[in-house]
């Protein structure tokens, strides 16, 4: 019995550690939370193996209590029969001091293994507030860890978009907008070049259409004036009268 709990204590106290001593090893907040959640199990099963050996104590000292009442009670039972000054019983002691001997050997081995259980009780009970107390304060570094991540994260965050706000300001590979406004200054020069020729020449056409048209009125003047006089000259000019006497009027 002793060699089995001896054999529980060992295997749950490796199990516990290995996975305690694993946490220092990780490199992620996702896998410390695994193995919490495995230091968590072993805790358990410690406390469980803990409460056991605890039991298992209380038991042997309820045997042994019991099996040393027994053996008093023999003891006491042998030695009457071998002080009562009367021979003729004595063979009663025999089987006693038989079932005594037994008694004896089952209570020192009993006692032995209160010794060895007590120790393990003593053992798993400091080993599993040990892990308790590694418990809590890894699921304390892991709050600060993950408050750490995030500010990380949140300073890559800031860190991107100030990247990106750069580059879109800077950005070589984008639009300039001292080429942008050198181009749009060089378009506004040619239209003002080409307005100003369409001007000029709308202007010309117009100074020549009024030319034409003062020169057909003055053409057109021209020709009343010669219609004028030559209506003048087809006139009869009137005969001049004899002295003394009117003048004829003119024919026509």
């Amino acid at each position: 019995m002793a060699s089995l709990f001896k054999k529980i204590r060992t295997g749950v106290l490796a199990q516990a550690h290995k996975l305690a001593d694993a946490l220092i090893d990780l490199d992620s907040v996702a896998a410390l939370k695994v193995h919490i959640r495995d230091l968590e199990e072993a805790l358990e099963e410690l406390q469980d193996a803990a409460a056991a050996e605890v039991g298992n104590v209380r038991t042997l000292e309820q045997a042994i209590v019991a099996l040393d009442a027994r053996v008093k009670e023999l003891n006491s039972n042998i030695e009457f029969l071998l002080s009562d000054e009367d021979e003729s019983n004595d063979h009663l002691a025999t089987p006693l001091q038989a079932k005594l001997d037994m008694l004896s050997r089952e209570l020192a081995a009993k006692r032995e293994e209160l010794t060895v259980a007590r120790q393990t009780a003593s053992q798993l009970s400091e080993a599993a507030s040990n892990l308790k107390a590694k418990h809590a304060s890894m699921v304390e570094r892991v709050r600060s860890l993950e408050s750490l991540e995030r500010v990380a994260e949140a300073k890559d965050r800031a860190a991107e978009a100030i990247r990106s706000a750069g580059a879109a300001v800077a950005g070589s590979d984008g639009p300039s907008v001292d080429d942008v406004e050198a181009r749009l200054r060089r378009k506004a020069n040619v239209a003002d070049a080409r307005f100003t020729r369409a001007m000029g020449e709308f202007a010309g056409g117009v100074e020549q259409d009024v030319a034409l048209a003062q020169a057909k009125a003055a053409i057109e003047r021209r020709k009343a004036e010669i219609a004028a006089r030559k209506a003048a000259a087809d006139q009869p000019q009137p005969v001049p009268a004899a002295p003394g006497e009117p003048a004829a009027p003119a024919a026509g």
